[in-house]
């Protein structure tokens, strides 16, 4: 329990002011000396993601995507009763690598993490990965903005309209996305 708050209060400490990484790198470092990463891989790819997670607010994205392709791998081969971790770790990473440029794996990698979310009923995952982790972007890649609509209706359909939720924002974007994309007042009128 300290590993993990020292581990966000690093993250909020990082969100409040990016550069300043005196503050958060010392309480990364203390979270990691309270365990052995071997002998608890959930902890691990926890403040794996969390700290790959706050290095995206430092633009920091080799960082990042090292920490968070660490989390992904170590959640997934380590932690199959964590699905909340795998799919948080998959939608950070995602977003990472569309950021430098890594478009080809976002949407090879996006194809399968979609499939793992269908076959459990992942009714989270879907949405994650699909507005906020850039899945539907592997559409716009394609030139094809209608299946990248329709991706992510479909991934929401199980969702209610409300609350406002992750699920909601990730849909906003997406969809926002995918509107400027295809020019007009799409966007706008969304």
């Amino acid at each position: 329990h300290v590993a993990r708050a020292l581990a966000q209060e690093a993250a909020f400490l990082t969100m409040q002011r990016p550069t300043d990484t005196k503050r958060c790198t010392p309480l990364f470092q203390r979270a990691r000396a309270l365990f052995s990463p071997a002998d608890d891989p959930k902890l691990a790819s926890f403040v794996d993601f969390i700290e790959g997670s706050a290095a995206q607010f430092r633009w920091d994205f080799s960082a990042s995507r090292a920490l968070l392709e660490r989390a992904e791998s170590t959640c997934s081969e380590h932690c199959p009763d964590q699905p909340w971790l795998l799919t948080n770790a998959r939608m950070a990473l995602g977003s990472v690598w569309f950021n430098m440029g890594e478009q080809a794996k976002l949407s090879t990698m996006t194809e399968a993490w979609i499939e793992d979310p269908h076959g459990r009923n992942d009714s989270f995952a879907l949405p994650a990965l699909e507005g906020l982790g850039q899945g539907f972007k592997r559409y716009l890649m394609r030139d094809a903005p209608y299946a990248a609509r329709e991706a992510l209706a479909e991934a929401m359909a199980p969702w209610p309209r409300e609350p406002f939720s992750c699920a909601q924002f990730g849909e906003v974007f997406g969809a926002v996305n995918t509107e400027l994309y295809r020019g007009g007042d799409g966007a706008k009128r969304w």
